[in-house]
Formats: C-alpha cells, sequence, structure tokens
C-alpha cells in the first residue's frame, strides 16, 4: 500500500513571505544553530497527516474541501514572533498570526472532524496558528538569537485568506520537497 505524506495549510502570501524573509535574514546573523525555513516552504499548517493511503486520499480531500468551501474567505493579521515551547528552551522559532472572527478556528475544527472520521487522532493541544521560521538544531549562539529575536519588530499585516491548501510533502536528503496537491477555495 503506497501512502502519501501529507498536511493541510494555509498559504503565506508574497508580500508577508518577503517580511519574513528579511526578519530571517536579520536573525541569521546571530549565527545560531538552527535550520532556517526556505522562504518558499513558509505556511500555516491546519493539520499535519503525515502518511496517508494513497486510496483514501481523494475522497479525504473531498470532504475537506466540502466542508471548508462554503466558509468564507477572512481576515488573517501576521505579528508578532515566539518560540515553542519558551525562550528558555527554543525548538521552533515562528511568526505568528490571528483570526479574530473565529474563521480560522472553524475551517481547523472542520478539518479536524473528518480527519479523526479517517483513523486520525484527534489533537489534544490548542491550535496557535503560526510560520515556522526555523528549528533549533543545537545550543551554538542560541542565547544570542534569542537576544535578536526580542529586539525584532513583526508589524501587523492584515491579509485576506480565500484558500486552503492540501500538500505533498517528500523527504529527501536535502530536506523536504512541498508540492500542492489541491487548492479549497473559501466564498469571496
Amino acid at each position: 500500500m503506497a501512502s502519501i505524506r501529507t498536511f493541510i495549510a494555509i498559504p503565506t502570501p508574497d508580500n508577508v513571505r518577503q517580511v519574513l524573509s528579511e526578519i530571517q535574514a536579520e536573525l541569521k546573523t546571530s549565527r545560531a544553530e538552527v535550520k532556517w525555513e526556505p522562504h518558499e516552504k513558509l505556511h500555516i499548517t491546519l493539520r499535519f497527516l503525515g502518511n496517508v493511503d494513497e486510496r483514501q486520499l481523494p475522497q479525504l480531500m473531498t470532504e475537506c474541501s466540502n466542508v471548508v468551501c462554503n466558509l468564507p474567505s477572512f481576515s488573517l493579521i501576521y505579528e508578532g514572533l515566539g518560540c515553542f515551547p519558551d525562550t528558555r528552551n527554543p525548538r521552533i522559532i515562528w511568526a505568528g498570526s490571528h483570526n479574530d472572527d473565529g474563521t480560522l478556528v472553524r475551517i481547523k475544527k472542520n478539518i479536524d472532524d473528518i480527519v479523526v472520521r479517517y483513523g486520525f487522532e484527534r489533537e489534544n493541544r490548542s491550535f496557535h496558528p503560526h510560520i515556522t521560521l526555523a528549528r533549533v538544531k543545537g545550543r551554538q549562539n542560541i542565547p544570542s538569537l534569542i537576544k535578536m529575536f526580542q529586539s525584532v519588530t513583526f508589524e501587523p499585516h492584515p491579509v485576506i485568506i480565500d484558500e486552503v491548501h492540501f500538500m505533498k510533502s517528500e523527504l529527501r536528503s536535502t530536506g523536504s520537497i512541498y508540492t500542492r496537491m489541491q487548492i479549497i477555495a473559501l466564498q469571496r
């Protein structure tokens, strides 16, 4: 049985990617032991599915599309930087985002309700929409990175989100490669 490594995401608009790339470039000067996410891979993960049986995938995509496509486009504000789990022991450096009218959370919940029916576990942690900028690989120069990171300002960037993407992630020795498999358009 062949499977496809899959996730569902909100694409990052080009103008926000550009700002985040500039922030990454500034933070890279810390020479911290981290792996920076490439510009073209910046996104908000709604749900990471992992390996999905390729025979199930068309129906899963159709069902997710059906529960998302009737929802409206929504305003998403990208702003702020943070770390998971915290600045004392950072593993992930991220850029934040929020949606004030609840549409993003409804999309996430609708998708979760579908994928659980396909045997995926319900996620217990709360949803914190973010874009991963870097993954910490070691401790070298991390204090310098955190100090820089805390002084960088990521001003609010409001955008209208009008689609959700089903993505394929292929693992390679050089890193993962993302390919869009489906676009789910929201109501405009």
